[in-house]
């Protein structure tokens, strides 16, 4: 049951974090449409471009977030029968939260969970 909770606390913070990401949209798009109703120049063209790019950003991280919820939740239902599976999933992860600055409170999640299932993986053999 320990991989299950911490597979729980690791689902807690990525579902926090898409939703910040989310409520970051929604609050950039009102600002979109006032931004709309001012006077046209040529930095607005620009800011328009800089704006779509942010936004496309932002949207290309909402369904990364989606992919990684979706697969941690998928984690949470088979981590004992597919364990092999779950162990390169948690693994990849924390690769990809290594960071110039360190390591992030994920990396501590995933690592204390990927540590709960290579023991998982010596009870099975």
């Amino acid at each position: 049951m320990l991989i299950k909770d911490k597979l729980k606390e690791i689902m807690k913070w990525e579902i926090i974090s898409l939703t910040v990401i989310i409520l970051i949209i929604l609050i950039f798009i009102p600002c979109i449409f006032e931004f709309s109703k001012a006077i046209y120049s040529i930095n607005k063209v620009i800011s328009y471009i800089v704006i779509a790019i942010v936004l496309l950003i932002l949207i290309v991280i909402v369904y990364k977030k989606i992919v990684i919820v979706k697969n941690v939740s998928w984690s949470m239902r088979n981590y004992d029968s597919e364990t092999k599976k779950v162990y390169n999933f948690i693994n990849e992860r924390r690769a990809s939260l290594i960071s110039f600055q360190g390591h992030s409170r994920y990396y501590i999640l995933y690592n204390d969970a990927l540590i709960l299932i290579k023991e998982l993986m010596k009870n099975i053999k």
